[in-house]
């Protein structure tokens, strides 16, 4: 994974798996988290979206929640998210 050293690249393979297999949950959150690192606020939350929709206990994921409520403070909308 080119996540650390060439986070373009990353970004564009992990866009190109999920549109290739769009249940990779693995996939769309580390696509989730590297859209949030670079700032991609509006494409992230999108894809916590689908993963809300694909996966309903993606709450109990700290990282995720924690993930979601930044995204959410940023863009200045509130965060509804309670971790289990």
């Amino acid at each position: 994974m080119l996540l650390g050293a060439e986070p373009k690249y990353a970004l564009m393979e992990l866009s190109i798996a999920v549109w290739i297999d769009p249940s990779d949950l693995r996939a769309r959150r580390l696509l989730s988290a590297g859209l949030a690192a670079a700032r991609l606020d509006p494409q992230a939350l999108r894809n916590l979206e689908e993963l809300e929709r694909r996966d309903p206990e993606w709450t109990s994921d700290p990282e995720l929640a924690d993930l979601d409520r930044e995204l959410r403070r940023r863009n200045g909308t509130a965060a509804d998210v309670t971790t289990r």
